[in-house]
């Protein structure tokens, strides 16, 4: 009985779990009790898990050996050593060592070259793969190389050419990351993914063989899977339970290990399944279903998968990290950059878009500064783990390593070690590679050693040597970050790399026939000439120069957006073209300012179109001219044609804002009119000119009521899911419900706009019309496709619908903010509405799935779909409407007011994380908000800086709100040489600033003039407190200056 009462007492559990840790240090190979380590390390696997799970495994395996010499334990039966004569011994051929259960982690379709275990059946594999890779095959590689390349400047010239100075600034991690998943793509599968030419991490997946096609963001996908598979890596053991971890990361990185194993799968069957087979195609693909092992069996259908995936993996996550970090060390170090290109410019003959290998395989300082960015950078960093084996085990550096014991050498250790590469070993020297020791050539180890290295190392250094000659002979770079930071999965990558490119030479000195010729002679259908202009639809709709087309190819301003592009159907589709069309602009200038549009405008400021369906009708020329001279007039501030050469930014848009409004024809109620009259109101707000505003928007909500809108029945998908979205208004500070149906739309606008000049609303509210779908599935849409039904079974993944729920708050947020000032609510009430409306918000953003809470990993996801400005704008109202909610209770910080101060902490949080994203979206290319409203709502969140430098006793606090009136003041001001109205916002924040001045305790106080300067943005406000005379306002004027800042 003692036994079991033993047993049952509340310390049995935490005992076992000590025993279970404990006694196998002392029992089990004690031989390594004597190699200093982490003291977690000794006892568990769960301390290199962790420093995985962080994302710097190698980065701390680094500093314990800076800390306790060339031998450290890193888990119970594994021990790192940082000595390169350590890697003949641990890697080398003939030592009988194998890999560990690491590599168990990254099973996933069934076992590759990669990840097998076993000699005998890693040896049958290399035999059956390594044919693919000899110097024959690797030459008949390159002109699929040279394809993608080809696009790759393409895009990267319009990106330049469109940029205000040539200089465009980018990530350039993105943009390798398609060019590099395009060449193995092509490499590996027979085609690109299409991620240059859509500009956009996107790729179709299917599970099984002959299974449902979906679609997954690959590069995150492939990242997502590294990471988790490294980490679980540690840990084995734990892999079937970590689906059921709390922690996102398992779920979804074991998520993504599905996918991208659906991606081979995908890949795989459409060229195994194709009736029409290229049998003059040589690439991986067709090289690994030739192979055969010494019995001369092939590889399987799923086995054949398998080692595709491997190739995937392997060809674009290396190439991929390894050529941004090329790029940032080059353009770092003094120097390097010039003369690499004065042996580019020498080697490779003017006019070459992209060179040979031949030209520039025997570049002695290019292949110094790809060998030196791969030993300081070491995209393979971690120590690969190899088990001694059986046997009396292993003796070096006077240590005995029994049988089964794990060792590794670690890379980034040994490629960092001062011993080995000198006291400048963290420094970026292209020149050391010119007279290396024996011992740096023994150290560098980038593709690993042994009959166990990488397979594909000739086709990596083939891919290297031309992504650097091509990029660097051709582009200027101007890098805007200091330092590389880097995350580590499987393999360390940059986390992002932001630069400014610039093409060296006018575009015409260097472009030739080969980029065309690809884009346009590549496709196996028959180009389909447009009805004006030469271009065929294809490459017109894509911005690409056709081989039809002697006249340039239509400019753009982001690869990104061409494949996403929203408008309403049009039932009046002839093929006759309106009379006023033969006035419209050149067509390339139209399609340019329609894409800007698409970009900067639409989904930001309204829902009108959809975009596929908008670029074909301008194509084809059955766009109704009072539509496009409408768009043009929004959009043509944003250009940078020689066109508009001479004429200010914000005075370009005029004359097409005056034809439009002579083209409107108010005797047509249909929706192409609605259309156009919420066009020319968001030029007249634009203009400051509320009044005319209301007219036309008034207008459209009356025609919207003759046509039914919100119940007017249709087959047509686009044409019904357009009727949902319709006249989408994001107004996200006026007072209103920000719907999205034409009918909720329109609703929303009549609150607003009916309020702003005190007259009665028109509309009334549906709410049977139903929400959007998911932005990606509207935009995949195409004319006579059926409606598609939404899903409601989880949380609504469609951003505009986000909008919609939280326009519903904000309805209510502007009634109690009214009700307040007008003496309807007060006390205990006031308490009780903030409470009840701060809970909705909490609630909405509560039930947001996962890809959409405003993350940096999230903005990117969001931004490579090309609907990174719709999620910025969704979050810039959550944000607003927090603070229109909480603002009151900064004049009642210092009261004795139940719950002022925690709500006047909330207004401060949600104004700064609103700014923070404004200074976000600007950083990440495809993300930048240049809308109107954002200049009201930065001045909103602007005041509560005020409020800060004014009240604040910490200095942290005040410092951090001058750098965000600082930054503020510089988005303001840009946004100023786009749009008259933001002079009205500055106006705003003078006032003020004059009543901070006047009377600093009652500026913040809820009255009528501060629901007025709160709401009406498109309106001067008079000065709370007025006196005579004004000065002239700066950001000065506030009582900081750049001076006092620092």
């Amino acid at each position: 009985m003692a036994v079991v009462d033993l047993l049952l007492t509340p310390w049995t559990i935490p005992i076992a779990i000590i025993l279970f840790y404990v006694v196998p240090y002392f029992t089990a190979n004690t031989a390594l009790n004597s190699i200093p380590g982490p003291l977690a390390a000794k006892f568990s696997n769960l301390w290199l898990l962790l420093q995985a799970r962080q994302g710097k495994r190698y980065k701390t395996v680094d500093e314990e050996h800076k800390k306790h010499g060339k031998f450290v334990r890193i888990q119970p039966n594994h021990v790192s050593i940082a000595d390169e004569a350590a890697i003949n011994v641990v890697y080398g051929h003939g030592n009988g060592f194998l890999k560990s259960d690491f590599y168990d982690a990254f099973v996933s379709i069934q076992r590759g070259l990669f990840n097998t275990r076993d000699r005998a059946e890693h040896t049958r594999k290399r035999k059956t793969v390594s044919h693919t890779f000899s110097t024959k095959s690797i030459a008949q590689f390159e002109k699929y190389m040279h394809g993608n390349l080809e696009l790759f400047v393409k895009q990267w010239d319009t990106l330049s050419t469109n940029a205000h100075g040539g200089f465009s600034k980018i990530d350039c991690l993105h943009w390798y990351n398609y060019l590099a998943f395009d060449m193995i793509g092509d490499l590996a599968f027979g085609k690109p993914f299409g991620m240059l030419e859509k500009g956009k991490d996107i790729t179709e997946i299917q599970m099984t063989p002959g299974g449902p096609i979906s679609y997954a963001p690959a590069v995150e996908v492939l990242n997502r899977r590294g990471e988790v598979s490294g980490t679980l890596g540690c840990f084995p053991q734990l892999k079937p339970y970590a689906k059921y971890f709390p922690d996102p990361f398992f779920t979804q990185g074991l998520a993504a290990v599905e996918n991208l194993a659906g991606i081979a799968v995908a890949r795989v069957s459409a060229r195994l399944d194709s009736k029409q087979q290229d049998s003059d195609r040589v690439d991986l693909l067709a090289r690994l279903m030739e192979g055969k092992d010494e019995t001369g069996a092939k590889l399987g259908r799923s086995e054949l998968t398998a080692e595709a995936l491997t190739q995937l993996i392997a060809g674009s996550d290396t190439t991929s990290n390894t050529s941004c970090a090329i790029l940032y060390w080059v353009c770092k170090t003094p120097g390097v950059l010039a003369k690499l290109r004065e042996e580019l410019d020498a080697a490779i003959p003017a006019g070459t878009d992209v060179p040979t290998f031949d030209m520039v395989q025997s570049l002695p300082y290019m292949n110094n500064v790809i060998q030196e960015t791969l030993r300081i950078h070491s995209t393979s960093s971690l120590g690969l783990p190899r088990i001694v084996p059986p046997g009396p085990g292993i003796e070096f550096g006077g240590k005995h390593f029994p049988a089964s014991t794990v060792l590794s050498v670690p890379a980034y250790t040994i490629h960092h070690s001062k011993e080995i590469w000198g006291p400048d070993a963290d420094e970026f020297k292209p020149e050391r590679w010119n007279n290396l020791t024996e011992a740096q050539k023994v150290g560098f180890i980038p593709f690993s050693y042994g009959p166990r290295s990488c397979v594909g190392r000739n086709v990596a250094e083939m891919e290297l040597a031309l992504i650097v000659s091509t990029t660097f002979r051709r582009y200027d770079f101007d890098l805007y970050q200091d330092v590389l930071d880097t995350r580590e999965g499987f393999l360390r990558k940059p986390v992002e790399c932001f630069l400014a490119g610039q093409l060296r030479y006018p575009p015409a000195s260097l472009l030739g026939p080969s980029v065309t010729n690809h884009a346009s002679s590549s496709r196996r259908r028959k180009c389909e000439t447009a009805q004006f202009g030469t271009s065929c639809t294809y490459c017109t709709a894509r911005g690409l120069q056709c081989t039809r087309d002697t006249a340039p190819s239509p400019p753009k301003t982001s690869p990104a957006s061409q494949t996403l592009i929203p408008i309403a159907p049009h039932s009046d589709r002839s093929s006759k073209r309106d009379p006023a069309a033969t006035n419209l602009p050149p067509q390339n200038l139209c399609l340019e300012l329609v894409n800007l549009y698409f970009d900067l405008i639409h989904d930001q400021f309204h829902s009108l179109f959809h975009r596929p369906s908008f670029v074909e009708d301008v194509v084809a020329g059955t766009v109704r001219p009072v539509i496009l001279y409408a768009m043009m007039a929004l959009s043509s501030r944003f250009s940078i044609n020689s066109a508009f050469d001479g004429i200010e930014p914000r005075d370009r848009g005029k004359a097409y804002a005056k034809e439009s409004n002579r083209l409107l024809d108010l005797r047509e109620v249909s929706l192409a009119t609605a259309q156009a009259c919420v066009l020319l109101g968001a030029v007249s707000i634009t203009e400051g000119e509320a009044a005319a505003e209301s007219v036309y928007y008034s207008t459209a909500c009356r025609i919207a009521s003759l046509l039914d809108i919100a119940n007017k029945a249709t087959a047509d998908g686009i044409e019904r899911e357009v009727n949902i979205r319709g006249v989408f208004e994001n107004r996200i500070c006026v007072s209103g419900v920000n719907y999205e149906a034409v009918w909720w739309s329109l609703t929303m606008i009549d609150v607003w706009s009916s309020s702003g000049v005190r007259l009665p609303r028109q509309m009334q509210h549906l709410n049977h019309v139903p929400l959007p779908i998911d932005e990606s599935v509207f935009l995949d849409l195409r004319r006579g496709q059926p409606v598609v039904a939404s899903d409601h079974s989880g949380p609504n993944t469609s951003l505009l619908a986000q909008m919609i729920q939280l326009n519903s708050i904000l309805k209510e947020i502007n009634d109690l903010n009214e009700n307040i000032v007008a003496g309807i609510v007060q006390g205990s009430g006031v308490e009780e509405n903030v409470l009840r409306l701060s809970q909705k918000l909490d609630n909405w953003h509560s039930a947001l799935p996962p890809n959409m809470h405003d993350t940096p990993s999230n903005i990117q996801f969001w931004a490579s779909l090309g609907l990174g400005r719709i999620f910025v704008a969704v979050y810039l109202g959550y944000y607003h409407f927090g603070q229109l909610l909480f603002y009151q209770f900064l004049h009642e910080e210092h009261s004795p007011v139940s719950n002022a101060q925690p709500y006047a902490k909330k207004c401060k949080a949600h104004a700064e994380s609103l700014c923070e994203m404004v200074y976000t979206a600007s950083s990440t290319p495809n993300c930048e908000v240049l809308y109107t409203m954002v200049g009201h709502v930065l001045v909103v969140a602007s005041t509560v800086q005020i409020h800060t430098l004014l009240f604040s006793d910490s200095e942290s606090q005040i410092s951090s709100a001058r750098q965000r009136l600082e930054k503020n003041f510089g988005v303001l001001s840009r946004m100023q040489g786009y749009w008259p109205t933001l002079d009205i916002s500055f106006t705003r924040l003078r006032a003020f600033h004059q009543a901070c001045r006047k009377s600093m305790e009652q500026s913040f106080r809820l009255d009528q003039w501060m629901l007025r300067f709160l709401y009406e943005f498109a309106e001067p406000v008079d000065d709370k407190f007025p006196e005579h005379g004004r000065e002239e306002w700066r950001l000065e004027n506030i009582g900081i200056s750049p001076q006092s800042w620092t």
